[in-house]
């Protein structure tokens, strides 16, 4: 009897006050920035960019102007909020509807990320209805019973960022995060997305150890009691001069704890992620281009078969990189500024966010655009090939 009564107990503490959750459809308002702010952890900045130094069109397309020579680097916010629900990566609302994630400016996007059919097969789980309506976005609470909300009581430290699987993501924001975490997180937990392997060797490598960590799913919809989290002005992209210290100082103490295996000049890869993923963005003729690259002193390296220590030393001990755009990209955070980048883009999809990342590092940079096979169906990420010849003329030309 004692365990049954237990049992019962249990699972009403997981209910939340009804009281305290929204109910029925509503619109969603965006909190007050000033709601919540703890702290100003580093404010917007407005810099003047490098501009690529060279770009070579090889589409057979007219790639619209991307580069801006001045914009503002993203600020960054403590906050706080109480009695939320949270849903998706990091979506929180309140029960009157304000609505606050990882971005305060064009975040509409990411809630559309949240009813998209890749996002629910990857996270299933019980949501808020969502229905983007114009300029508008509506929840429907009303087929969310309290049952299906997973109470979070104790105060939590929120790290998921907005692609909650994407390497490029997560060296973008949860890095930054882990030590946050640890300047203004006693007492919580961080509560992170960590279902993959990859995910917990980075977290321990940025000592969150597991006794610090609750994992977060972003199928589920939780009410958490006390939340606290990382705000951004805009997620552009850019790196800040705080955000860069903190990757120099991981990328320095990798490389104490790993050897020179790879050189300076290195081809970041894809070629077992096209293996595995032969429908995504797979550059038709890239044995070909690596082949060229090796008579440049390039050594290709696929990024995934090194532990996350040795990819760190790899990027912090090369002094020239040439990646294919991708997540892979975002790895030169750890490069010292100054290295010579050149990405390979298949489209432009990317550029503008690539480029701000590469120009705020204070890298010298270069872009290759490769040609499109335009009978593919994929709506974004369609396969592609590259005039081999002349992009290694064009990255022979910058080193």
């Amino acid at each position: 009897m004692i365990t049954d009564l237990r049992s019962r107990e249990d699972r009403a503490s997981a209910v939340p006050r009804e009281d305290l959750l929204p109910r029925g459809r509503f619109p969603l308002k965006d909190w007050p920035p000033s709601d919540g702010t703890l702290a100003v952890i580093e404010p917007p900045r407005l810099r003047d960019l490098r501009p690529p130094e060279f770009v070579c069109n090889l589409s057979n397309a007219n790639i619209s102007s991307w580069v801006q020579p001045r914009t503002h680097i993203h600020g960054s916010y403590l906050v706080a909020r109480s009695d939320v629900t949270l849903f998706g990566p990091n979506h929180l609302v309140s029960r009157s509807g304000l609505w606050s994630c990882e971005t305060r400016n064009f975040k509409r996007q990411y809630m559309a990320l949240v009813v998209e059919a890749g996002f629910c097969k990857m996270h299933p789980g019980v949501k808020p209805q969502i229905e983007l309506a114009g300029d508008l976005i509506f929840l429907d609470y009303d087929q969310l019973h309290p049952c299906h909300i997973h109470t979070v009581h104790e105060p939590v430290f929120l790290a998921t960022p907005l692609e909650p699987d994407n390497w490029g993501r997560w060296l973008a924001t949860t890095v930054p995060k882990s030590v946050q975490f640890k300047a203004y997180g006693q007492g919580r937990k961080f509560f992170c997305r960590a279902a993959h392997l990859w995910q917990r060797n980075l977290l321990r490598l940025l000592g969150i150890e597991d006794l610090d960590l609750r994992e977060h799913d972003p199928g589920k919809t939780y009410f958490c009691h006390d939340v606290a989290t990382i705000e951004y002005s805009v997620t552009d992209m850019s790196v800040s001069d705080t955000e860069k210290q903190i990757y120099a100082d991981l990328a320095q103490a990798c490389q104490r704890i790993t050897g020179d295996t790879h050189g300076e000049r290195i081809f970041v890869s894809r070629l077992s992620y096209s293996a595995r993923h032969p429908h995504h963005r797979v550059l038709q003729n890239e044995p070909e281009l690596i082949a060229a690259l090796a008579g440049l002193g390039f050594k290709a390296v696929q990024p995934e078969q090194l532990s996350i220590a040795e990819q760190i030393g790899l990027f912090a001990r090369a002094r020239c990189v040439v990646a294919l755009g991708g997540a892979a990209l975002f790895s030169v955070r750890f490069s010292p500024p100054g290295t010579t980048v050149v990405t390979i883009e298949s489209s432009d999809y990317f550029i503008r966010g690539h480029c701000m990342q590469l120009s705020s590092l204070g890298h010298r940079f270069g872009v290759i655009f490769g040609q499109q096979d335009l009978s593919d169906p994929t709506r974004v990420h369609k396969r592609w090939s590259i005039d081999v010849q002349r992009a290694c003329a064009a990255i022979q030309g910058i080193l």
